[in-house]
């Protein structure tokens, strides 16, 4: 290392011997980055103050800092972003030979040339003051913007071009002379127009259907500076026809209407500029939307074609919409028979038909939506003669008494030609014609039992075929009813006569008469005599003709026989009574004997009684038997009503009829049941907190025996009853009490309650009703244990590193009485430790709520006792407390206490008289006391002097944790050295030899620096396992703290100092000859910059002269820095690289067919980008729809040759729930978007997923953010997909900052999102869904330099050009533009350039101080295709992190006033920080902190170390 004063010598020998060769001029040059100071503002009064305050001397002493007045602005924008060497002029007061003080002349004859995109100015030098002019500074801005831009040109020069202008536009110049003093001349203004350049065509051009017309719509080329108007047209396929249409600069969209449906149209766009002149046009093919054709004409049928079996049709094409239709339906019907046939012609034969019909033809128009009305035309075949008939036979089954059913088969020859059937029916010589047009026929009217002859021919249009003949006999026909019926009654008989039917009489050779219900006689009389019936009796007699075993129909008549006495009715079953009535059941016999019942007469009459308080009552009863059918035999139930209880009553009955009153029956006896008794009266005595004695007096009332007593009890607490207790208030019954009994003595009562009584007596008949309900109270008693015991630890509200100790219950179920106090009795006991005991009360004075919930808090207890918590209940008058509740817990372990000062005293040894070397000390650590909970582990934190902090914290050991400790990789990098962890994690001397004892007094002796080696970091390093002791520097002061954990928490101790021995000092002799090697270096390096010959110096090394291949072949690191050097010397080169790649793409495009579909089209964002068929993500198809498996997505293969990625577009609206289908389907973990939502006014993604307390349903799927952090370029959710039981979490990351067919503004915070998204992809191992808003250029690019920084980490050969190819063969257009195929290069390089990106931030921009002014801003890296060419450019904008170029950076950093801080204030305030709460905000009162400057990563977030986590508020060095 070379000590700064050394370099600030060399830099100013170099000055002088500088200064001599160009003549005793003073000049400094300094090289700015133009990545880094793009962004400097000046203006005329700047100029005055900036360049007055420069020194007219200057002086070479080692700590003078040079001031610089001026810096240069690079305004040409080139393929690759070289670094640039700008001077400035320092001032120089030492020269004598021309007087300089004056203000210097106004520049004469400016003028102005112009291009399309530049300006060249020009101007005569100031001859009276050439000698003395240091620069000419030029300003520039557009007459419609405040903003400017400006360059600075050195003496003698008189000419400048400003590139990279916008056409079209006007600009005001201004050229300012600077002298060698800093004076300024007066400004010369000048104005300047660019010319017109052709204007790119539009962007996003699209076409809308629509039925008759076009929906257009744009977006704006890239340049509007130029824009008039657009010229829109339209132009039909196949024809010339041409509609033209112009839409003004404002519009992006135009209609054209009139249009015809179903036609395929070609729409061209081309922007017009000012002058009329047409820029590139842009054209897109749109068919117009399907519209119903018109009905066909001029249907007509060829007469002369018209054959037995066919007719042929003609038509012309509709007149409207002929363009829709698709084919023509030709349906052919006969009757209501209709078949269906299709054609693309205009003209039809019907083949198939039948000989002799009429047939009717409906011709219609079918388009892809709808069908046009049925043209209709009818025409018949030509006649033939049918033949003859054939199957003609009369089935048996269909013959009967009058009808004779024919069936037979139509003819096979020309069975359409028949008109008719003609049927002869005869007997003997009469004969009958009838005609039909079935095939059967029933010949009806025809006498039974007769044949007949049946004779059938076929009738056709041109005549007749032969006969066909059969016979048949009709079927026996039943005779009908006999005639003149009439019935003679005697006193026990009838007379039946009667005459034969009328129908078929010689088919009746007997009768059958019968009685119905009764007997059957068989005569061949036509009269008989019925004897032994039954008197006044109705009989029904049916005399019925008969024929053999066949009879015919019955016919009936009626007769009656006289009436007679009925006898007494008798007892039928035994009697049954209640309380109040006697039933009894009577018969009555009436086997002989129909005649009509009156009624029946019942008598009961007492005889003694057995109960008391009641009067005795006869009984009689009437009953009604009119209604009982005539000769049955009659049982009635008879009951009499209002009869005494308990009482013997005889009783007996007489039956009434039409002939008169029977004698009396015989005597019944029977007694009547009893009743209930009254209430008895009830009084309650002796009233303690659980017992109480009830007495009563009999019933007054009692028609029966007395069996027993019933009490029912009614219970209302007096006390708090919680919700969560179980309580059966519900009435209580008190049974079986003995009838003799009048007192009863209740033993389970319940303290501190209301209580009601009521009491009711039983005899056989049943309970009689309850007494009036008495009402008495209980004492209070001693209450129930209490419930729900909870136990918690809090942090405490003041310290955070006390915890307090709460208990909590709530009331017991039987409080029994009203609350007065709790008491909690606590006792503790911990082995080698004294017990600890105490008693704690809580009043209760206050009315509380039955669920209050009681809480104490114990304050911070006694680390890893074990306690007992005994909880008991006391009510007011009740001396007793209840019974106790107990709960068991080990108290937690705390912070572990500091050793004492003396302990600290006894083992500190002098640092320079301990064990040590270069890169080693031994070092004796404290041991701590176990007070607050047994010592777990230790950990030895290391770090330079002033540089950590003593930390007690509380921390749950036991469950995993451990504090994110910097790792000895991490610490050394950083001067000062910050803390580190020298130890591993959960490690413990008591398990090595590092324990000592002298005396009493032990401690931890160990070597800090004892590992040579540590493992290296890597993106996949477990960090646990990383922690290292690793080599100490030399000569170096360090301070150690022993950091003690339990299980609850650690603390570290105070400090022990160790130093490093010193090594030899090197530094002055290497820092002399280095000086003067990098003088000689630096002088020859200038001779050349000043000849032109430095560029062919650089370039010929790097390239070889000799032919190559197009394409690239895989390059190892070092060629792939050539290449990128080769990129940056030959403009266009990248351009014809990404072209080769553009054509041999065209070869990788497979078909699209699934995603051209009718139903898919909606589904796509874009009509240009879809997914080919073979490699596009299916979907589980729904209900049977096959277009529901459908989404514009593609499988990506990865790095290892797999499928890695899902590459999507951004949800549609309607896309969204088929969006999170493919996440649930295909188990996705991680989703990365890397757009907007909407840019530039227009939709680019729907959003898809919810934010931070948001949840979304799609039809059966919940998606809800569970967490959300916004970093500085990227969102980081956690989202929970949730359909029906299955649950699943994954990682939504949202890169915030790329614009679209653009690229982000810096490559770091790309690579470092690479890195993150390739860690939860590893993680989750899972595939990952990547989407911008088409799918293809910004996911291509991230996809690629994700592949390409596995190709790094794994030192595998770099191939951009064969990734993005690869990528291309499963979607189109991956890596979609030029300028993102340079980003990944950029990205690749920077990589390489600088392993680990996220670590190293870049600087603040460097302005020079400017007021009142605000200049535009412009990307810190080209967002174009300009690569990093150097690494001494890429140094820059990563800075170093040693002492020396942090100098320097400082040094830059001068002059802006954000960051006046001297540099040891920002070494000691801000040298290091983890995250944004570590950083010392307070080092410094007049530092002054830019919060958007830059970004730190955060180690304790995350296992990878190099990770943005948090915006950082500070400098980082």
């Amino acid at each position: 290392m070379i000590p700064r004063k050394n370099i600030k010598f060399v830099l100013c020998t170099f000055y002088l011997l500088y200064s001599f060769e160009n003549g005793g001029k003073t000049v400094a040059e300094t090289t700015q980055n133009d990545a880094e100071f793009s962004e400097n503002t000046i203006s005329s009064n700047d100029y005055e103050s900036e360049y007055s305050s420069v020194s007219p001397t200057v002086n070479l002493e080692p700590d003078t800092t040079v001031d610089y007045f001026s810096t240069t602005k690079n305004s040409e924008t080139r393929l690759i972003d070289d670094t640039t060497d700008n001077s400035t002029t320092l001032t120089n007061g030492t020269s004598s030979e021309v007087n300089c003080t004056d203000t210097p002349n106004s520049v004469q004859n400016l003028t102005v040339s112009s291009t399309y995109s530049s300006l060249t100015l020009s101007w005569s030098s100031v001859v009276s003051s050439e000698e003395c002019i240091q620069l000419y500074n030029i300003t520039w801005n557009s007459e419609s913007s405040d903003d400017f831009d400006y360059d600075t040109v050195y003496s003698p020069a008189s000419e400048y071009i400003i590139s990279n202008l916008t056409s079209c536009t006007s600009y005001v110049i201004s050229v300012v002379v600077v002298g060698e003093n800093g004076n300024v001349s007066n400004a010369i203004t000048v104005t300047g127009n660019t010319t017109e350049s052709q204007i790119p065509q539009v962007n996003n051009l699209d076409v809308e259907p629509l039925e008759y017309g076009l929906n257009v719509t744009w977006d704006p080329p890239d340049n509007l500076s130029c824009l008039k108007y657009y010229l829109v047209n339209v132009t039909a396929e196949g024809d010339f026809v041409e509609n033209l249409a112009n839409a003004s600069s404002e519009v992006t969209f135009y209609t054209f209407s009139n249009l015809s449906a179903c036609t395929m149209y070609t729409v061209q766009v081309t922007p017009i500029s000012t002058n009329d002149n047409y820029g590139t046009a842009s054209r897109i093919n749109g068919e117009t939307s399907a519209s119903t054709p018109g009905a066909v004409r001029n249907l007509t049928v060829l007469t002369q074609n018209i054959t037995e079996s066919s007719i042929y049709l003609t038509w012309s094409e509709t007149s409207l919409n002929p363009t829709c239709v698709l084919y023509y339906k030709v349906d052919t019907c006969y009757e209501n028979n209709c078949t269906e046939d299709v054609t693309t012609s205009l003209f039809y034969n019907a083949t198939s038909l039948s000989p002799c019909r009429s047939y009717t033809f409906n011709v219609s128009a079918v388009g892809s939506n709808h069908s046009s009305e049925s043209a209709t035309e009818t025409a018949r075949t030509t006649y033939l003669a049918p033949g003859e008939v054939s199957g003609l036979a009369a089935p048996s089954q269909n013959l009967t008494g009058y009808s004779v059913y024919l069936t037979w088969s139509e003819p096979s020859l020309n069975p359409t030609c028949i008109l008719n059937y003609n049927i002869s029916i005869c007997n003997d010589n009469n004969c009958t014609e009838n005609r039909t047009r079935d095939v059967f026929y029933n010949a009806t009217s025809l006498d039974p039992c007769l044949t007949y002859t049946f004779t059938v021919k076929a009738i056709g249009f041109v005549g007749s075929s032969h006969t066909a003949n059969t016979t048949a006999t009709t079927s026996y026909v039943t005779p009908g009813i006999p005639t003149s019926m009439t019935v003679t009654p005697g006193q026990y008989s009838l007379y039946v006569s009667w005459e034969p039917p009328s129908t078929a009489p010689t088919c009746v050779n007997h009768y059958q008469v019968m009685i119905l219900n009764g007997t059957t006689h068989s005569i061949t009389d036509t009269n008989i005599t019925l004897s032994d019936l039954i008197a006044c009796k109705s009989y029904v007699i049916q005399i019925t003709p008969a024929w053999t075993s066949d009879e015919g129909e019955s016919g009936t008549i009626e007769g009656t026989t006289e009436e007679s006495v009925d006898d007494p009715p008798v007892q039928d079953i035994v009697p049954w009574v209640t309380k109040s009535t006697i039933s009894v059941g009577w018969h009555i016999d009436r086997d002989n004997n129909e005649c009509g019942l009156t009624s029946v007469l019942t008598y009961c009459n007492y005889t003694i009684s057995e109960g008391r308080g009641y009067e005795l009552v006869n009984g009689f009863s009437t009953d009604d038997i009119s209604t009982f059918s005539s000769g049955t035999n009659v049982t009635i139930n008879v009951t009499l009503y209002n009869l005494s209880p308990f009482t013997y009553y005889e009783c007996y009955g007489v039956t009434v009829n039409s002939a008169g009153q029977s004698v009396n029956g015989e005597n019944v006896t029977v007694k009547t049941s009893e009743d209930v008794p009254s209430a008895p009266s009830l009084e309650a005595l002796n009233l303690t907190s659980s017992t109480f004695n009830l007495v009563w007096e009999s019933p007054n009332y009692l028609p029966g025996n007395l069996i027993e007593y019933e009490i029912i009890l009614g219970l209302q607490r007096l006390f708090l009853q919680p919700s969560f207790c179980i309580y059966n208030d519900s009435s209580k019954t008190i049974s079986d009490i003995n009838g003799t009994t009048l007192a009863y003595a209740y033993l389970e009562a319940v303290p501190y309650s209301n209580y009601s009584a009521s009491i009711k007596a039983r005899t056989n008949a049943g309970w009689g009703n309850y007494s009036n309900y008495i009402s008495f109270q209980t004492l209070a008693g001693v209450p129930g244990a209490v419930n729900n015991v909870e136990y918690s630890n809090k942090t405490n509200a003041s310290n955070i590193d006390v915890l307090d100790t709460f208990l909590s219950w709530q009331l017991p179920c039987s409080l029994n009485g009203e609350i007065e106090f709790f008491n909690v009795y606590v006792s503790g006991t911990r082995d080698g430790y004294d017990d600890h005991e105490f008693n704690r009360t809580y009043n209760v004075s206050e009315i509380v709520d039955a669920d209050t919930k009681f809480t104490m808090n114990f304050g911070q207890l006694r680390a890893e006792y074990s306690y007992i918590f005994q909880i008991s209940t006391k009510v007011k008058g009740v001396s007793e407390k209840g019974p106790l509740t107990n709960y068991s817990v080990i108290y937690p372990a705390g912070i572990p206490p500091l050793p004492s000062s003396w302990y600290m005293t006894q083992i500190k040894i002098d640092p320079y008289k301990a064990q040590r070397s270069l890169s080693t000390a031994w070092v004796l650590l404290p041991l701590f006391e176990n007070t607050n909970g047994e010592i777990q582990y230790y950990a030895i934190m290391v770090s330079e002097i002033g540089q950590s902090t003593q930390i007690s914290r509380r921390l749950d050991v036991r469950s995993g944790e451990w504090p994110n400790a910097t790792l000895w990789q991490e610490a050394m990098p950083y001067n000062p050295v910050v803390s580190y962890q020298a130890t591993p994690v959960r490690w413990h001397p008591a398990s090595t030899d590092n324990i000592v004892e002298s005396g009493k007094i032990k401690a931890i002796k160990f070597m800090l620096g004892g590992n040579l080696t540590c493992p290296k970091l890597t993106s996949n390093s477990n960090r646990e396992a990383s922690y290292c002791n690793g080599p100490l520097q030399s000569d170096l002061q360090y301070e150690v703290r022993m950091r003690a954990f339990t299980n609850g928490g650690y603390q570290d101790s105070e400090t022990i100092i160790v130093i490093t021995k010193a090594e030899f000092n090197l530094g002055l002799v290497i820092g002399v000859v280095s000086g003067i090697l990098f003088f000689g270096i630096i002088f020859l390096m200038m001779l050349l910059m000043r000849k032109g010959s430095w560029q062919a110096l650089i370039r010929n090394p790097l390239n070889p002269i000799g032919q190559t291949s197009p394409v690239p072949d895989p390059f190892s690191r070092k060629k792939f820095e050539i290449h990128c050097q080769d990129l940056s010397v030959n403009p266009g080169k990248l351009s014809n690289e990404f072209q080769l790649l553009q054509t041999l793409s065209v070869d990788l495009q497979m078909s699209t067919n699934v995603a051209s579909l009718q139903a898919n089209r909606k589904k796509n964002r874009y009509t240009d980008i879809l997914p080919y068929d073979f490699s596009r993500v299916k979907l589980e198809i729904i209900d049977n729809d096959p277009n529901t498996d459908y989404i514009n997505a593609s499988f990506i293969h990865g790095y290892s040759g797999a499928v890695e990625y899902i590459a999507s577009q951004g949800p549609k609206e309607e896309t969204t729930y088929d969006f999170w289908r493919m996440i649930f389907q295909y188990n996705v973990k991680v989703i990365v978007m890397v757009t907007q939502l909407v840019e530039k006014g227009k939709e680019k993604c729907h959003q898809y997923y919810p934010n931070m307390r948001e949840h979304f349903e799609y039809e059966d799927i919940t998606i809800r953010c569970s967490t959300q952090l916004d970093f500085v370029f990227y969102t980081q959710r956690n989202i929970v997909l949730q359909k029906g039981n299955d649950r699943r979490t994954l990682m939504h990351l949202h890169f915030k900052e790329w614009s679209d067919h653009g690229i982000p503004d810096d490559f770091h915070s790309m690579i470092q999102f690479c890195q993150i998204v390739r860690r939860h992809i590893n993680e989750s191992k899972s595939v990952a869904v990547i989407h911008c808003s088409a799918g293809v250029g910004r996911t291509g690019t991230l996809m690629a330099i994700d592949i390409l920084l596995q190709q790094i980490r794994d030192s595998k050969k770099l191939d951009v050009f064969g990734t993005v190819f690869n990528l291309r063969k499963d979607r189109i257009n991956m890596v979609q533009t030029e300028s993102q195929y340079a980003y990944i290069y950029n990205c690749t390089r920077q990589t390489l350039n600088n392993p680990y990106p996220a670590r190293l931030a870049k600087p603040p921009p460097i302005e020079p101080i400017y007021e009142n002014l605000t200049k535009k801003k412009k990307p810190i890296t080209d967002s174009n295709t300009n690569l990093v060419n150097s690494i001494e450019t890429l140094k820059k904008i990563s800075p170093s992190s040693s002492m020396d170029s942090m100098e320097q950076i400082y040094e830059f950093a001068a002059h802006r006033p954000i960051y006046s801080t001297q540099l040891s204030t920002l070494s000691t305030g801000l040298r290091y920080s983890k995250s944004t709460s570590a950083i010392n905000t307070q080092a410094s009162p007049s530092m002054e902190i830019d919060m958007e400057a830059m970004s730190i990563p955060s180690l304790s977030q995350h296992q990878i170390p190099y990770q943005a986590e948090a915006v950082w508020t500070g400098t980082y060095c």
